[in-house]
């Protein structure tokens, strides 16, 4: 069993061609990952009006992070697979 880094985590997840996901499925963690923007949204609102500079600058740091892990690992592979699933659509 690999032991992933955060590097390894960050980096963007992709599906190969015949990688096959029950569609369902994916609709479900399409609509969990569309449900997790507000609560996200308010903390980087929250972490915002923090004064203390550098704690602030890691958190938004943090939750960049977050927000680039859902999509670049799950949103995105999902709607490659599944265009129709695009929460932009």
């Amino acid at each position: 069993m690999m032991v992933e880094t955060y590097l390894d985590i960050l980096r963007p997840a992709s599906l190969h061609s015949g990688t096959r996901m029950n569609k369902q499925i994916a609709t479900q963690i399409i609509a969990c990952a569309v449900a997790m923007d507000e609560p996200i949204g308010n903390m980087h609102a929250l972490i915002e009006q923090m004064e203390e500079d550098e704690v602030k600058e890691r958190f938004k740091k943090a939750v960049g992070d977050l927000m680039g892990i859902l999509f670049l690992n799950i949103v995105r592979p999902i709607e490659t697979l599944y265009p129709d699933l695009n929460p932009d659509l």
